[in-house]
C-alpha cells in the first residue's frame, strides 16, 4: 500500500496575526487604566489600614505604659522632618520625658524605635531619656514605594491617655486621597475610593469612605 504523502504544514496567515495583533492591543487599552486605578486604590487602602494600625498602636501603648502617647504627622522620616497635617509619613511616641516636660518628633523622626525595656530604668518606674530630650519613638509609618498618598488632617498630632482616649474634644479625622488621580464623587466621577480616617474622643479609630451612605456598610462614616 502506498505510502500518503505529508500533509502541509498550516499556520497562520499574515492577516490573521495582523487581526489577533489589533484585537489584543484594543483589549490592553482597556485594561490598563482599570488596571491602574485598581493599583492606586490598592495603594491608598494599604496606606490607611497603617496608619489606623499607628493609631491603635497610639492609644493600647498610652493604656499600657500608664503614660500619654502622641501620633504626629511629619514630612518625612529623618532628622529634618517637621510636623505637619500634610504628613505624609507618621511616628508614635511618648508625649513627655522623665522630667514631665512635652517633647515633639520634629527634629527626631530618624531615630530608631526603643522598646519596653529600651525605655524604663531598672526598677520600671520610669522612661530614661537623653540629655536633649529626643522623643521615644515606638513606631513609623511604613516605605512607601511610589508613594502618592496624599494626607489632609484637621490636626497634626492626636495623643492618648492612660485610659486610651483621646485628650481632643472634638473628633479628628485625617483624608486620605491620591496625588495623581482624582476622588471618586457623588455623580460618578473619579477613579479612586478615598478614605477618611476618623479618631473618637473616646478613642474609637474607624476607616471610612465619606461617599458611603448606608450606615450598614463597613466603610460609612458615622460623622
Amino acid at each position: 500500500m502506498p505510502a500518503r504523502p505529508p500533509r502541509p504544514a498550516r499556520g497562520f496567515s499574515l492577516i490573521e496575526l495582523m487581526v489577533a495583533l489589533t484585537i489584543l492591543a484594543f483589549a490592553l487599552m482597556m485594561a490598563v487604566p482599570a488596571f491602574t486605578a485598581w493599583l492606586h486604590n490598592v495603594r491608598l487602602r494599604s496606606r490607611g489600614e497603617a496608619l489606623m494600625q499607628a493609631v491603635e498602636v497610639a492609644r493600647t501603648e498610652a493604656a499600657r505604659r500608664n503614660m500619654l502617647v502622641q501620633l504626629q504627622l511629619t514630612t518625612s522620616l529623618d532628622n529634618g522632618c517637621t510636623v505637619s497635617t500634610a504628613g505624609p509619613d507618621w511616628v508614635v511616641h511618648l508625649l513627655q520625658d522623665s522630667t514631665g516636660a512635652s517633647v515633639s518628633a520634629a527634629g527626631a523622626c530618624g531615630a530608631p524605635l526603643v522598646g519596653r525595656q529600651d525605655i524604663l530604668d531598672s526598677s520600671g518606674a520610669a522612661p530614661v531619656v537623653d540629655d536633649s530630650h529626643s522623643p521615644f519613638l515606638l513606631v513609623k509609618s511604613p516605605a512607601a514605594i511610589n508613594n502618592t498618598v496624599t494626607l489632609n488632617a484637621t490636626q497634626s498630632g492626636v495623643v492618648f491617655n492612660a485610659l486610651g482616649r483621646s485628650t481632643a474634644s472634638a473628633m479628628v479625622h485625617i483624608d486620605l486621597a491620591d496625588s495623581s488621580l482624582a476622588c471618586l464623587d457623588s455623580s460618578g466621577g473619579g477613579s479612586v475610593r478615598c478614605l477618611r480616617l476618623e479618631i473618637y474622643p473616646a478613642g474609637l479609630v474607624k476607616l471610612c469612605d465619606p461617599l458611603q451612605t448606608s450606615s450598614s456598610s463597613t466603610l460609612y462614616c458615622p460623622s
